[in-house]
Formats: structure tokens, C-alpha cells, sequence
């Protein structure tokens, strides 16, 4: 995901207190960007696991708007997207839910993370909220498009992070800020059909690596996001796992002209593999979607109403 808030390092962190007690204070040879294709409305549900925590949920992720941010100075155009999840939890003999909402900005030309403000609420017997903004020096690039199997980059900056904490048994929040450095090694290490509850897309491999551990995340031109993420401690260990469940995007977009009553009509064509031999006449429009062999298939047809109404209807 390209605004990623890990929630299984968020629910670890808060886990380190004692909640018994009151608290003090596709048909590409590489992957293009999804820049032209993808908009506002797009979204994307996945499964998140988290076997160390005991993590079972559900997070989505929308693109709920566009704007211009100043970033560094500079006059950036952004997309805003939010995060919304749900789900339970088992470690230690306490168990209980979480829900988590928040708001990124990305920048649109090359979905670089800027910042982020995210709130974990966590029910077990009490209730405990932690508020966690993030903002990243510079906008931090996990998929440096284009993808091509052996390409590798490397981001270094600083993120600041502001936390704040408070229970249900003592609403007095505690406040923590830090800088954190990172430099993330990434390194496109080959491609594959990967297949999940969404559907099975190709996808490309990009390994990660900083001091915290690494991250094999999917990214797959088709959904224009990650079909799949694993992240695993330094020892190698898994710590957590997504995977898409359900989306709402259209990598490839076409439209054609139709006429009737001696009227034309744009007519727009949605797929998430390449279209081609579009058609219409007076009662039917086809066309075809040519996707890589075994991978899965979508189509969406965009007409205004009045091209679709029977004639005399109203």
C-alpha cells in the first residue's frame, strides 16, 4: 500500500503497556506508473495477519481527494487518502478488538509518501487511543516506476513522529515525539502470478531492507497497488502478512462513440488488462480484454443513461 500505516507495529508498541493498570501521562514488459489511469474513488480492502500479536482484521484504503500541498516549498499536487480497518486480537492471554482510521497525502506524479495521521483505538476490558502523525522529510518513493526485474534504488530520510496516548482509566495523553532515520534498500527481484481472495494478477517482487527488517511487497500493475505484502523481523521471522481481498481500480481505460437517435455518446471501457477490438451498433457494444494466462479478469462499461434507456422510457 502506498500510504502504509503497519498496524502490527503500531498495536506492538502499545501492547508494551500494561493495559491492566491505569497509564500515566499484465501485458507490460516492466510496470509503467499508474499516474494517468489512476482517480479519485479508487480503493482497495486487504487481510491483514499478524501472527506475533495475533493480529485478524481488515483495512481499506480509498483515494478520497486531489489537492496542492506545499511540500519542501514547492507546490505539489497530492491525492489525500484515507484508511479505515477493524479486527481483533490474541497476545498473552488478553484478547479484544481494534479499529483504526486515518488521512496520507501522496504526491501524484510518483505516489510519494508525505505524511500521515492515523488513530488506533484498542477495546480490551479498557479502552486505549494512540494518534500517530508522521511526516517524511521528503516524499518517500516505495515503487520507483517504471518496475523491471533487477532494478534497485535506494531511499534515505527522516521521519518525525508525533504520538499521543491516552486510556479510557486516565484520559490525561501522554505526548512522545522522535526523528527516526531510515535508509531503505529496494530491489525489484523478479515477477509472478500471485494469487489471492481478489482475483490472481501478476505482480512484481520488491524486496526491501532497513535496520528494522525486510519487506517483500507484490505490486501489481493491474490492481495499481500491492496484491500482497510479507514483512519479516531481522532473524527472518514473520511478522506480518496482507493480502488483497476486494478493489476498485482500472489500469486500462478506453472509450468509444456511440450513436443514437442521431445523437453521440462517449462510452467509456474499463479493464484491468489491455482492451482491444471495441465494437458498437445499435443494440450491443464489445470489445475484448487480453490478459497475461492465468491471471484474472475485469471489465466495467462507464454509458450515460439516456443511451442505456429502452425506447419510451423516462
Amino acid at each position: 500500500m502506498r500510504f502504509t500505516v503497519r498496524l502490527s507495529v503500531l498495536l506492538l508498541a502499545i501492547f508494551s503497556i500494561p493495559l491492566a493498570a491505569p497509564l500515566p501521562g499484465i501485458a507490460h514488459a516492466d510496470a509503467q506508473s499508474p499516474s494517468p489511469t489512476i482517480a479519485v474513488g479508487d480503493w482497495w480492502t486487504y487481510n491483514l495477519q499478524d501472527p506475533g500479536v495475533g493480529i485478524s482484521g481488515t483495512i481499506t484504503q480509498t483515494l478520497t481527494g486531489s489537492l496542492v500541498l506545499l511540500v519542501n516549498g514547492v507546490s505539489t499536487p497530492c491525492y489525500r487518502e484515507t484508511i479505515s480497518g477493524t479486527g481483533t486480537f490474541v497476545r498473552s492471554g488478553l484478547s479484544g478488538t481494534f479499529t483504526e482510521t486515518g488521512t496520507g497525502y501522496v504526491r501524484q506524479s510518483d505516489l510519494g509518501a508525505i505524511n500521515s495521521n492515523v488513530t488506533v483505538v484498542i477495546t480490551a476490558g479498557l479502552t486505549l487511543t494512540q494518534n500517530t502523525y508522521s511526516n517524511n522529510s521528503i516524499p518517500v518513493v516505495n515503487e520507483q516506476f517504471p518496475l523491471y526485474t533487477g532494478k534497485t534504488w535506494v531511499e534515505t530520510y527522516t521521519t518525525t513522529n508525533k504520538v499521543t496516548t491516552f486510556t479510557s482509566l486516565n484520559p490525561t495523553p501522554t505526548i512522545t515525539t522522535s526523528n527516526n532515520y531510515t535508509a531503505q534498500l529496494y530491489s525489484v527481484t523478479g515477477s509472478s502470478v500471485i494469487s489471492v481472495t481478489a482475483g490472481s494478477y501478476l505482480a512484481y517482487d520488491i524486496h526491501s531492507t532497513n535496520t528494522t527488517g525486510t519487506q517483500d511487497a507484490y505490486y501489481s500493475p493491474q490492481v495499481e497497488n500491492m496484491v500482497k505484502g510479507v514483512s519479516y523481523y531481522p532473524n527472518g521471522t514473520v511478522q506480518s502478512t496482507i493480502t488483497l481481498q476486494d478493489f476498485n481500480a482500472w489500469a486500462y481505460q478506453s472509450s468509444l462513440t456511440v450513436s443514437k437517435g442521431g445523437s453521440n455518446y462517449d462510452v467509456g471501457l474499463m479493464a484491468d488488462a489491455t482492451i482491444s477490438n471495441q465494437s458498437s451498433n445499435s443494440t450491443a457494444i464489445t470489445f475484448q480484454v487480453n490478459a497475461t494466462s492465468g491471471t484474472s479478469g475485469r471489465a466495467n462499461v462507464a454509458m450515460p443513461l439516456t443511451l442505456n434507456q429502452q425506447p419510451g422510457s423516462s
